[in-house]
């Protein structure tokens, strides 16, 4: 590895803003010329459960995580519970320091076997059970603790700027949390102020607001933290080397490789992709010619199957994306398609366990289940994916073999990799051709 391998980390309850402040660090990080790869991780629950995001910072290209987390960004209770023995010595934790008293008994979402385990060490090493006990712990291994008061600091907030309505607004926890670490690590100010501009490039009031919370939290950070080994003040950035969300990979590769429809229905991790494409569904072609993508969601997957099958027949490059429990639902269907040659594309996003499983959790369990797929034997193409640059590039090549050899392509992907933020080299469009195989241009005599 280079001189930086540096991963911070940020939790919270799901909904509360984890993903936002993860991705403003991830944009910030890459600005600077560093190579990024986080892992975002989440329960099956709209809202409440515990969600957490790794972000690992090198000078050298990364394609994984590390479990040793350098720097920890906490306004949560639960997240310091289960994160706090993940900080390396010489690492930090900032948290809020109005958390210290509580006890594990006090965060409902706590599980008890973890409960139970958590406790046997602290009262192995005499501590209460509390915020506190574990924070000593991480103290006596040689990390870091970095108290502030996420609430005071919007009351501060309030009062400087003379808008008493900032007093309240909680949501705005990430953003300080996230200003507090680029503070601590000494990263400019300028990439951070342009992050929240453009997460936030719709919305121009609440861009003005978080920059506001971004500025005077990033400068608490600068004057009261001082001891911390670690700085990341930038390097030099390569050339065409672009951020990506996992899902962009196969999402814009349908793009380019001219699909033109897409049917869905909402599974974890798959929906993603498809709910990108209805958010970039009209399409400037070559030529200054206009083109869109229809997307739809159906009532199941098997309506999902039965439309990208009939949408196939017309012509069309089509395809679907779903995950374990739905594709088991599209097999039949899949048996059709292979029995009558029509070439379609099933992007398969894996997850853990059998049938309901763990939605949010990796896996990598349906191999063999997609090359049986289907009862009866019929021709079909397994296509996988290493990883989320190599995805874009193989999207070309599983539509270009369904259609070429007329059968159905299932081109597997996983959570781990949906779930994933990166830095890669700049998609190229002109590496993928559309080969449409043998196409009937005229007919001699009666059809």
């Amino acid at each position: 590895m280079g001189s930086v391998d540096f991963t911070w980390l940020i939790g919270g309850p799901q909904g509360s803003g984890v993903d936002s402040g993860a991705n403003v660090f991830s944009k910030v990080c890459a600005e600077m010329g560093y190579h990024i790869f986080g892992k975002r991780e989440f329960y099956s629950n709209i809202k409440g459960e515990h969600s957490y995001f790794a972000v690992r910072v090198s000078d050298q290209e990364i394609r994984s995580n590390v479990n040793d987390v350098t720097l920890m960004a906490s306004f949560d209770a639960e997240t310091i519970f289960r994160h706090f023995d993940e900080v390396s010595s010489g690492g930090g934790i900032i948290y809020d320091s109005d958390l210290d008293k509580i006890t594990t008994d006090e965060v409902h979402t706590l599980d008890n076997y973890f409960k139970e385990r958590l406790h046997q060490e602290l009262e192995s090493k005499n501590k209460p059970f509390t915020i506190t006990g574990v924070l000593e712990i991480a103290k006596e291994k040689g990390v870091h603790l970095y108290p502030v008061s996420f609430r005071e600091i919007l009351s501060n907030l309030a009062e400087k700027t003379k808008n008493p309505k900032l007093r309240g607004l909680i949501r705005m926890f990430n953003v300080l949390a996230v200003s507090l670490s680029l503070g601590l690590i000494k990263m400019p100010l300028d990439p951070l102020l342009l992050s929240i501009d453009s997460i936030f490039s719709k919305k121009p009031q609440i861009a003005e607001i978080n920059k506001q919370a971004a500025d005077f939290s990033y400068d608490y950070a600068k004057s009261n933290f001082n001891t911390f080994q670690y700085s990341l003040t930038g390097t030099t950035k390569q050339p065409d080397t672009i951020l990506v969300q996992g899902h962009f990979g196969t999402s814009i590769g349908k793009m380019v490789s001219g699909c033109r429809f897409q049917s869905y229905y909402p599974i974890t991790p798959a929906s993603d992709e498809s709910v990108y494409l209805e958010s970039n569904e009209l399409l400037e072609i070559q030529n200054d010619r206009p083109g869109s993508t229809i997307v739809i969601q159906t009532e199941d997957e098997i309506s999902a199957m039965g439309m990208m099958i009939g949408a196939a027949l017309t012509g069309t490059r089509s395809s679907t994306s779903t995950s374990g429990p739905g594709f088991a639902l599209m097999t039949e269907a899949l048996g059709w398609a292979g029995i009558n040659e029509v070439p379609i594309v099933i992007t398969l996003y894996q997850r853990s366990g059998p049938s309901t499983g763990l939605p949010t959790r990796h896996g990598q369990d349906d191999l063999l289940f997609a090359v049986n797929a289907g009862h009866g034997d019929f021709p079909k193409i397994v296509y996988a994916s290493g990883d989320i640059e190599e995805s874009f590039y193989d999207t070309g090549l599983c539509f270009n073999y369904a259609d070429v050899y007329q059968i159905p392509v299932i081109h597997m992907m996983d959570k781990f990799l949906s779930s994933s933020v990166v830095t890669c080299k700049r998609f190229d469009p002109k590496k993928i051709s559309i080969d449409r195989g043998l196409l009937l241009d005229k007919i001699d005599g009666e059809y």
